[in-house]
């Protein structure tokens, strides 16, 4: 989690009831956060950059004195705090079909638990109660009904099963190497991640009840982490680091075909695939120019898309639902901003940004 900046700025109104047209509504809520919101944390439009711009992005902001959880339109337009609590609530993520939004929140316990809530911010449940200390690595099954995590646990971090009504949690991993990192498959049958239970780090897929672990990335002289399921279930990209540098590859989920995708030297971090599945994102620290980067699953189609270095370090974020703009924040006068780039490499444009340490921004799923 991104260190929150605390700030002293008007808090973000809250939304309006509904009064007539969606069009009028918008126009009351602009002109309420204008007249509160100093002009350093109004957003940029987004000029020339097409897409899908419908839907909502959720992120993590200290507007209101303490972090908390809001969403905006994607245009950076009517942003609502869902949290409105004085706790600290981190870590926002979309359900499959957008209807609810999990979230780590220490409101109940110093250490954080896992909760749930409704999309409005209403209704939120504990799934945690308590139990577990959950780290910042929590995926709904493609179901929604469940959501596998990184919990803190002794000797060594597990990955935890919850349900997402808050009927109950369940350790998946139970052996005392550290099991992180997971990641569903699209199916909902099985679940890879990221343990070092036989010496080094490697990548694992087991059943999603837990059963039959199995050695995915075999390469006893490298540390492998991070791995993400392609959209079609067929392939796995992770991260593989000899000695000082930093790969990503991708293997075919029987661990046939493996493929480094970056073969020059250098350090990579943070892959995400694209919804469609035909780009893959990352960062680079090394890569000349030092940013965010695409390339296609087969190695081909290597493409910057923004620059980073010195005060202007990005973090990749996430894809919008179409597959062709990428949210990402950026270390700029003190704080982190948001970003929004088209992934032909077109001007990134500023959505959020001001001394509130804007972070974890999401696109929300098109409707089912």
């Amino acid at each position: 989690m991104e260190p929150a900046t605390r700030g002293g700025e008007p808090a973000i109104p809250a939304a309006p009831r509904p009064v007539g047209s969606r069009a009028a509504r918008r126009i009351l809520v602009l002109l309420a956060w204008v007249l509160v919101t100093p002009a350093c944390e109004r957003p940029s439009a987004l000029p020339g950059h097409g897409g899908w711009y419908g839907g909502r992005i959720v992120f993590t902001a200290s507007r209101d004195g303490n972090e908390e959880i809001y969403v905006m339109d994607t245009d950076g337009s009517e942003p609502v705090n869902l949290t409105r609590h004085p706790a600290t609530d981190w870590h926002p993520v979309w359900s499959p079909d957008g209807r609810k939004i999990a979230f780590i929140s220490d409101r109940d316990t110093p250490e954080g638990d896992l909760f749930v809530m409704n999309a409005d911010g209403s209704d939120p449940v504990n799934l945690t109660r308590g139990e577990v200390r959950p780290l910042a690595y929590i995926v709904w099954s493609p179901g929604g009904k469940e959501i596998a995590f990184t919990a803190d646990t002794r000797p060594a971090p597990e990955i935890f099963l919850a349900k997402a009504d808050g009927s109950g949690i369940r350790n998946l991993t139970r052996n005392r190497g550290a099991d992180a990192n997971p990641d569903w498959s699209p199916d909902g049958r099985r679940i890879v991640f990221q343990s070092d239970r036989d010496g080094d780090r490697e990548i694992y897929v087991m059943n999603a009840d837990g059963s039959r672990p199995t050695n995915l990335s075999r390469t006893p002289r490298a540390e492998d982490f991070s791995a993400r399921w392609s959209p079609d279930g067929r392939r796995i990209a992770y991260f593989s680091s000899p000695a000082a540098e930093v790969h990503l590859y991708v293997v075919n989920v029987d661990g046939s075909g493996k493929t480094n995708l970056t073969p020059a030297p250098g350090r990579r971090w943070n892959l995400t695939w694209s919804p469609d599945g035909r780009w893959i994102a990352y960062e680079s620290e090394d890569d000349d120019p030092a940013g965010i980067y695409i390339v296609r699953p087969d190695g081909s189609g290597r493409r910057h898309i923004t620059a980073a270095g010195g005060q202007l370090t990005a973090r990749l974020s996430d894809w919008s639902p179409d597959s062709r703009l990428i949210a990402f924040t950026r270390f700029v006068d003190g704080a982190n901003a948001i970003f929004v780039v088209n992934i032909d490499g077109r001007r990134p444009n500023s959505v959020a940004h001001g001394p509130s340490g804007y972070a974890s921004p999401a696109w929300r799923p098109r409707p089912r």
